[in-house]
């Protein structure tokens, strides 16, 4: 991975905890969410600071869902969280992918069965925050 890569990369990362901590602020959770700066040496989750969830934050053009999906999940699971995935291209909205019985009316993602990736649901950032707003 080149240096701009991994530039873009961080970057999408403070980007979109900025945008998911003043989201959770304003729903009357106090929190302070901030980049995993040992994920890459230990690994991880890409985020400090929300102690159920673990999340993965992409910022790539070429998008490898199920990839990134079977990360968030195997992340999570190292964890014991719930996996959440975010990822955008630029000039689009962040994308969220949970599991789908946390948002069981959201629209649904499936993978290839092959793949054996369970299906997941794919929510806005307001309605991720207001789903662990009422969860705490």
């Amino acid at each position: 991975m080149s240096k701009s890569q991994r530039t873009k990369g961080q970057c999408g990362e403070r980007e979109f905890l900025k945008l998911l901590q003043s989201l959770l602020n304003d729903r009357g959770i106090p929190c302070t969410l901030q980049r995993n700066y040992d994920q890459t040496a230990i690994g991880g989750a890409d985020c400090v600071g929300l102690p159920e969830l673990a999340i993965e934050i992409k910022r790539h053009e070429t998008l490898s869902i199920p990839a990134w999906w079977r990360q968030a999940i195997n992340q999570a699971e190292k964890l014991d969280r719930i996996p959440v995935l975010a990822y955008r291209q630029s000039r689009k909205p962040w994308t969220i992918l949970v599991p789908s019985n946390i948002a069981p009316k959201a629209e649904k993602r499936s993978f290839q069965a092959k793949s054996g990736l369970p299906p997941a649901a794919i929510v806005t950032p307001e309605q991720l925050a207001d789903w662990y707003s009422k969860r705490i």
